[in-house]
């Protein structure tokens, strides 16, 4: 291939994490072309299986996974993974003096071929057949006790009939065992024979009434599927070995390929920086200060057959291919942090502490470029911190939100970090849009050609810092961060002179939304919005009713002439795991079922400056989960409401909003019953696993005002699909299942 092909979303955990390093591999200019031979019925076929993946060191692997992961639940495009790529085939790779080197070239091939929900009636036969070529030394038979994905076992023993190279209706079985035939050696066959032939088993039922299902295992075992391939690669493998001469033990080298041989590579580059780092700085820095630089530090792999859009379905190499001379040029040991005019070409500062933020501050540094060297070179900046470990149950990862924004101080042009629609450097924002800020990775880049101005600030604002990250800070809600500022590949000395400020705050930090009506219907109308978020207020510092740079606030208009309204949260999940839940196998004891807040709701705007008199008045709703509801039955025609959804848990939450002014209260004492509203949706296909929070859901929501305990709940459902045997649901209360179809 051309290294364009693969798979988007199909890196597996734990490379889909937000924290860690997540490498790709390139391939190798090696030029592989020895042959391997494979006879098949007496024809000879001849090919060079290695040539293509070592034909050119600018490709991406092909067996190398494809990034984003989580799209359409990590945003609409998904996390960007990988971070980085590096050569991951025929890798010269140390081999060990215990190598299995028979097992490893084994040419044995296992053919497998499992079938569920078999069945046989009565004193029925079930067969099956499969041709045995001639190079097949096994076969095994197999009936397994348990279902697949389930603890129930069937309960019958079940006889396997077997017809070598002959049909079962022609001729007695050879033999018969019961639930599991393994050949050679039952039947006293041994070797396989006849090959090259049909076989024929079949499964009977002991019982002459009853129907007995049953899943089959048929492992059809092959040798030399591969021709001479795995001699040839023995060779190869030889041929570098470091004794005097390839035919000659011992081997203390061979070759490897695969995304592991890359992360090594990644490895190793890492444990080189930081030894520079401790021996030439004296100093020892922290996992998102060592990622930032080692992003820094790549570059584009192939000239422009890949790119670095980050809003891509399809991400071939994360930021590049890691370099070690530009993530620490040699004139980093002139690197003094405490110094404005740089004497190197890369600037940094760490995370601490000292350069926390809260939500609504931002931290501004101010870059001048003195030289024309400097300003004809590419500048890049990188942000990383390490976010907080987010709940599975969540929608989107991302716990806490910083942005990165570069702005040019002589011609006014705004970047924002990861904002490249295309190539490799960042577009300038456009301003009759909205700002293209990024909500879901916490690795955000702003990189830009050379005929670079000469004056820039580099900023740092902290848009959302849900639950605090900085242990050092135990009586705030704060984020800190790992900043890198490069030019070029190092070439220019003295390129940077920096100047920094202090944090500063926002003037109106408040998370205020307004909503407008999604639905609308003759006697109700309304809104329904999912995956908002609250942040945790901090232990000490504000009032007892918090912050307000911490709650979510929401404007709603009552466009109708009804007096009675509802406003209600629910599916509440905590946003973030508390560290003692991080090593939980399983979300539902990682943390709590729901994440607690409270719902407040007012005419009044004094509510968003958290003013405790219109607090007080507010209508309100505290329990001590998260499903909370406000009810009002003097709703005006054309009234403002302000709702604020304030944060109990430490964890911060996601949670659904929904409000309704409707003509018809929402209970009725006489009957006992509520009124519902039914808000229909289209839900894709996909598999269970893809499933997160709310998105694609539909919703029945019902207001309730009617005291007492709840009996019965009778749901009445319209489901339209194309075929509804490919449809599964579940049925749970506070995450206790209650019951599913299919």
């Amino acid at each position: 291939g051309n290294g364009q092909g693969g798979i988007s979303d199909s890196i597996q955990s734990p490379g889909t994490a937000k924290n860690v390093l997540t490498v790709g591999a390139i391939e190798q200019a090696r030029n592989i072309t020895n042959e391997v031979v494979l006879i098949t019925g007496g024809t000879t076929n001849r090919s060079t299986p290695w040539a293509e993946m070592t034909s050119a060191d600018t490709e991406v692997a092909g067996f190398s996974s494809r990034g984003n992961v989580g799209i359409g639940i990590e945003g609409d495009f998904g996390r960007f993974k990988p971070d980085v790529v590096a050569p991951g085939t025929f890798v010269v790779s140390t081999r060990s003096a215990q190598w299995d080197e028979k097992e490893y070239y084994n040419p044995t091939n296992h053919h497998v071929l499992a079938l569920t929900g078999q069945t046989v009636e009565g004193t029925n036969l079930h067969s099956y057949s499969s041709y045995l070529p001639e190079n097949a030394v096994g076969l095994s038979i197999f009936l397994p006790l348990y279902f697949p994905g389930t603890n129930v076992a069937r309960t019958t023993n079940l006889p396997i009939y077997v017809w070598p190279g002959t049909d079962y209706s022609s001729t007695p079985p050879a033999f018969s065992m019961t639930n599991a035939v393994t050949v050679p050696a039952d039947g006293g066959i041994s070797p396989l024979a006849p090959v090259n032939a049909t076989w024929t088993w079949a499964v009977g039922n002991p019982g002459l009434v009853q129907t007995n299902t049953y899943t089959i295992i048929r492992d059809l075992i092959t040798t030399n599927d591969n021709g001479n391939y795995f001699t040839v690669l023995s060779n190869l493998n030889n041929s570098i070995s470091g004794a005097p001469s390839s035919t000659d033990a011992p081997h203390y080298y061979r070759f490897e390929s695969g995304t592991s041989m890359a992360a090594a590579d990644a490895s190793g580059t890492l444990a080189l920086m930081q030894e520079f780092f401790a021996t030439k700085l004296g100093r020892t820095n922290s996992p998102a200060l060592m990622k930032a630089l080692l992003i820094n530090g790549a570059r584009s792999v192939g000239g422009t057959t890949y790119d670095l859009q980050v809003q891509s379905t399809k991400n071939f190499q994360g930021w590049g291919l890691v370099r070690l001379p530009n993530s620490i040029p040699g004139d980093l040991v002139n690197f003094r942090p405490d110094q404005a005019s740089s004497s190197s070409s890369m600037w940094f500062v760490d995370q601490s502490p000292a350069n926390a933020l809260a939500t609504g501050q931002s931290q501004t540094r101010l870059l001048s470029l003195p030289t024309g060297g400097a300003r004809n070179q590419p500048l890049r900046v990188t942000l990383v911190w390490t976010d907080p470990p987010g709940n599975p149950n969540a929608g989107v990862k991302l716990v806490n939100d910083l942005d990165l924004v570069v702005t040019n101080l002589n011609t006014g042009d705004v970047y924002f970090g990861n904002d490249i629609r295309g190539g490799t450097f960042n577009d300038p924002w456009d301003t009759n849009a909205p700002p293209s800020v990024d909500a879901v990775n916490n690795v955000e880049n702003v990189y830009l050609p050379p005929g670079l101005d000469t004056n820039y600030s580099i900023t740092v604002t902290a848009h959302a810092i849900n639950v605090n990250a900085v242990t050092a800070q135990p009586n705030n809600t704060v984020q800190d961060y790992a900043l890198v500022i490069s030019s070029g590949d190092g070439q220019v000395v003295s390129a940077l002179n920096i100047t920094s400020a202090q944090p500063t705050d926002q003037p109106d930090a408040r998370r205020l939304t307004y909503l407008a009506d999604t639905f609308q219907q003759p006697d109700a109308s309304g809104f329904l919005v999912e995956g908002q978020r609250v942040g945790a207020n901090t232990p000490l510092l504000g009032t007892t009713n918090g912050m307000t740079n911490q709650w979510h606030f929401f404007v709603v208009t009552n466009t109708t002439t009804f007096t009675n309204a509802a406003f209600v949260t629910f599916l509440p999940t905590d946003l973030s795991v508390p560290r003692i839940g991080v090593r939980e196998s399983q979300a539902s004891r990682a943390t709590r079922f729901s994440a607690d807040i409270d719902l407040y709701v007012s005419t009044d705007a004094g509510l968003t400056n958290l003013l405790p008199a219109v607090i007080e008045a507010a209508g309100k709703s505290r329990g001590r989960g998260g499903t909370e509801q406000v009810v009002l039955s003097n709703a005006v025609a054309g009234g403002v409401y302000y709702l604020g959804v304030k944060s109990e848990d430490s964890m911060a939450a996601e949670f659904s909003l929904f409000g309704v002014f409707s003509q018809f209260p929402f209970g009725d004492d006489t009957n006992g019953t509520v009124r519902c509203f039914g808000l229909p949706q289209a839900i894709p296909d996909r598999t269970p696993d893809n499933v997160v929070g709310p998105n694609n859901s539909a919703h029945v929501i019902c207001p309730c005002v009617l005291g007492g305990e709840v009996r019965r709940v009778i749901v009445t459902n319209t489901i339209t699909h194309e075929l509804l045997s490919d449809v599964i649901g579940v049925l749970d209360h506070q995450s206790e299942l209650g019951t599913a179809f299919a």
